[in-house]
């Protein structure tokens, strides 16, 4: 769901009909990978067409649809293609984090509280991690191409679209809300202000 709020907002902001951005997946497709240690994931693509009829519920399935492709294909993307992919313009990514479990190992045991990785340079990239009872979201950007005020208002408007799409997926997607308070009083209000005193 959240990947299907960032990817409508990044639709909402772009125009494009299509969207595709780099999805981390943790690489380990197989049982006997499952309790490695190491880095295995890797970011694949997920894409998502979209009409202007398209509810966010069906956005939902079809961004389903597109990851569980990327996983099942998984193993053939390489590095050299993905690197090629988002020289070309693809360079905006997801990552999502599930609650890291309590591993031991001998009579050493530990939990992971906070987890980054960098391994992977994008423009812009959604991180997403569960810890405990919270669901921490971080705006990752390259200074080159954002500022930092520009990035504070995607994270604002991701945020309002989070919301308005909650428990209304028949929503149409081009009218889930994303301004905030902050951006509606100044675009209905603060901009409209336009009366003016003129001298005789």
């Amino acid at each position: 769901v959240l990947l299907a709020c960032w990817l409508s907002l990044l639709r909402r902001l772009t125009g494009e009909a299509e969207i595709v951005i780099q999805t981390c997946f943790n690489g380990r497709k197989y049982e006997d990978l499952h309790g490695a240690l190491g880095l295995f994931s890797k970011h694949l693509p997920t894409r998502c067409h979209f009409e202007d009829d398209f509810t966010f519920g069906d956005i939902v399935r079809r961004v389903e649809q597109s990851r569980d492709e990327a996983l099942a294909w998984m193993e053939y993307f390489t590095p050299e293609q993905m690197n090629g992919r988002r020289a070309n313009g693809t360079a905006i990514g997801f990552e999502y984090q599930e609650p890291a479990s309590r591993r031991s190992f001998g009579d050493l045991t530990f939990d992971v509280t906070h987890l980054q990785t960098y391994a992977d340079r994008f423009k812009l990239k959604l991180f997403a991690m569960v810890i405990g009872d919270e669901l921490r979201l971080e705006v990752q950007y390259d200074s080159a191409f954002y500022q930092r005020q520009d990035v504070w208002r995607i994270a604002g408007e991701l945020s309002a679209l989070v919301r308005s799409a909650a428990g209304n997926a028949g929503a149409m997607v081009n009218r889930l809300e994303i301004l905030d308070d902050v951006e509606r009083q100044q675009l209905l209000f603060e901009w409209n202000e336009t009366a003016a005193a003129y001298s005789d």
